[in-house]
């Protein structure tokens, strides 16, 4: 396939890396640098239309740096393309020898890396909120923060994916091309329940820096998602969560148990304690996931900011910290006194032990089905 950007530059496609919901990215021959996203021609001519007004905005920005230090850090679309005078995608820089965030969140993904410990996760969550900033220096929202469209390299930097779904206004005319897609359990309360294709759905610096607080919580809390923890009714298997747990609608009604009492949920066991992290850090957490249903719009003004983040963060890096002896992958502040990693791992053994035990015990009836046998 052959494609043709705005000033006449061809592009000669190669193979296909991925598929994605709107498109497919593909590799374009003699240059390794670079890659083209298709839209699937299944999109509806009218967000086209969208898409190919958005993108000629975004390439006109040449103030917004694709590559800094030499290094890749956002993939900014680089052309527009056209297939036989039709739109058709974009050029943008290639992501390579980078890896999904998700790999770093659980001891089990960090097994691949050499040398990986826990003052790496708090560079890449200090490297996330520079991002971010730069981003919103520019006058444009992410909107969309899933976890999915970043990745880091291993020198921790991070790479932002997906910046074709940016909330955008045009500064020459004002026209604004919103984001209309996201994850529910990364979106702000104000947006929880919402069609985010309608105007009504607003995106904004402050639904940024919920989902950023998230996506930063994630990385320092073992993988352990905010809002997403097991009701205490059902306390009994807390070990692990799911959608079940409501994260949406604890979303929507600040039900945090790590920053909040009285929430009706339990913190699971994967968890570290929330206390291990610095008095700066549990200090944002808890300006920004610390509300109600009826006080969320309101606290939206408080939340913290990619600034604020960036510093408690970078000053977390530069503390002094104890290397666990059974794991040197774990490093943690000397006031903690135990490794918050190892007590998890403990306290996980000990559910598992549990498990078994229950398992193999014979089964006894209940007092219930006692005396329904009686009266029968």
């Amino acid at each position: 396939m052959t494609c043709m950007g705005i000033s006449g530059k061809t592009y000669q496609l190669g193979e296909k890396i991925q598929d994605g919901g709107e498109g497919t990215v593909y590799h374009i021959q003699k240059d390794q640098n670079l890659v083209a996203k298709i839209y699937h021609n299944t999109t509806s001519p009218d967000k086209m239309q969208r898409l190919e007004k958005k993108l000629r905005v975004m390439v006109k920005d040449t103030s917004f740096e694709a590559w800094q230090d030499g290094a890749m850090r956002f993939a900014w679309p680089q052309d527009v393309l056209y297939e036989n005078g039709k739109f058709c995608g974009f050029v943008m820089p290639f992501a390579k020898d980078t890896f999904a965030f998700h790999e770093i969140l659980w001891d089990s993904g960090r097994d691949k890396f050499k040398h990986y410990d826990y003052n790496r996760s708090i560079a890449i969550a200090y490297n996330l909120t520079q991002a971010v900033d730069y981003v919103h220096t520019h006058g444009y929202v992410i909107g969309d923060m899933n976890i999915k469209n970043f990745r880091f390299s291993r020198d921790c930097r991070v790479i932002v994916l997906d910046v074709d779904s940016f909330d955008i206004t045009d500064p020459a005319t004002g026209e604004h091309y919103k984001c209309s897609v996201g994850h529910p359990e990364m979106l702000a309360p104000e947006l929880q329940g919402m069609r985010l294709d309608t105007e009504r759905a607003k995106f904004t610096k402050e639904t940024d820096y919920f989902s950023l607080a998230i996506l930063i919580f994630r990385i320092l809390m073992n993988g352990a998602h905010p809002f997403n923890a097991p009701k205490i009714e059902s306390a009994d298997d807390y070990d692990s969560s799911s959608s079940d747990n409501g994260t949406m609608t604890d979303i929507a009604k600040g039900k945090c148990p790590y920053v909040s009492v009285d929430t009706g949920r339990k913190i699971p066991i994967y968890a570290p304690d929330f206390a291990m992290l610095p008095a700066s850090l549990q200090t944002l957490f808890c300006r920004t996931f610390r509300y109600t249903e009826a006080t969320a719009r309101k606290a939206a003004a408080g939340r913290a900011s990619t600034m604020e983040f960036a510093v408690a963060l970078y000053r977390f890096y530069q503390r002094d910290k104890v290397t666990c002896s059974a794991d040197p992958r774990h490093k943690y502040l000397s006031r903690v006194g135990k490794c918050p990693f190892c007590e998890v791992k403990a306290k996980q053994n000990s559910v598992a032990q549990a498990s078994i035990s229950r398992a193999a015990a014979p089964h006894r009836s209940s007092l219930f089905d006692q005396l329904k046998f009686k009266f029968l």
